[in-house]
């Protein structure tokens, strides 16, 4: 059981960083251009989105029973909290994203570039945050 929620976390790393940059690539041609983007690179982008999201709740998902396995309790410490703290902030930021991206295909519009790009840095800076303070707290 270790072993595969251990397996799962890290692909799940690994999807949710490639979306976030893949996401930011799309992102920075497309406002670069001055046009909304095309419908082919839109749907990459809603893709990538929900990619993120599926990643960041099954790191949810695996990282607490992974942190229970090994420690028994969630008393890790205190750079372990910062990563949570974290953590939720990229689970909240990617959440907004996908909203504001449905909410944005329900109304015929396309996101709220501003908006997105607000979300899209803080997600960013988070996930950085949240992957170093990993790393000191289970080194």
């Amino acid at each position: 059981m270790f072993i595969a929620l251990k397996i799962i976390h890290i692909l799940c790393i690994f999807v949710g960083g490639g979306a976030s940059i893949g996401n930011a690539v799309l992102m920075k041609r497309v406002t670069a251009s001055g046009n909304p983007p095309p419908p082919l690179v839109a749907d990459a982008m809603g893709v990538l989105a929900r990619m993120g999201l599926a990643a960041v709740i099954l790191l949810w998902l695996t990282g607490l029973p992974l942190v229970f396995l090994i420690h028994g309790s969630l008393a890790v410490g205190l750079v372990f909290y910062l990563k949570l703290i974290s953590a939720s902030v990229v689970l909240a930021s990617v959440s907004l994203i996908n909203l504001e991206r449905a909410h944005a295909r329900t109304q015929g519009r396309p996101p709220k570039a501003a908006k997105m790009k607000i979300l899209a840095k803080v997600s960013q800076l988070s996930t950085v945050v949240a992957i170093a303070c990993a790393v000191i707290a289970f080194n």
